[in-house]
């Protein structure tokens, strides 16, 4: 969960040829993505969504892509059935 106004750091915890790139919007179908390019720390890389991203009356919704041995792939991606949400649903406090 994150509250309303405060900023919200996401880790992710994979291999990666490169870092990995957060894509994250509040879940409002009129409000474009937009994008943070993720750091290392330790073994997970890390993304700060800013607190003023999350001035919403909205959850936030995210993904994350990547490349790992040469090949493009987004977190959660889709299962191969296209049966599930190929994003997380962050819920607001």
């Amino acid at each position: 969960t994150f509250r309303r106004g405060e900023a919200l750091e996401l880790r992710w915890r994979g291999d990666a040829d490169a870092p990995p790139r957060l894509h994250y919007r509040v879940a409002d179908q009129s409000q474009r993505w937009r994008e943070i390019v993720m750091t290392q720390d330790g073994e997970d890389h890390v993304a700060t969504v800013p607190a003023d991203d999350l001035d919403t009356d909205f959850h936030l919704q995210f993904f994350i892509s990547l490349a790992c041995a040469g090949e493009r792939r987004l977190a959660p991606g889709l299962d191969d059935d296209l049966s599930n949400q190929p994003y997380i649903l962050v819920l607001q406090a």
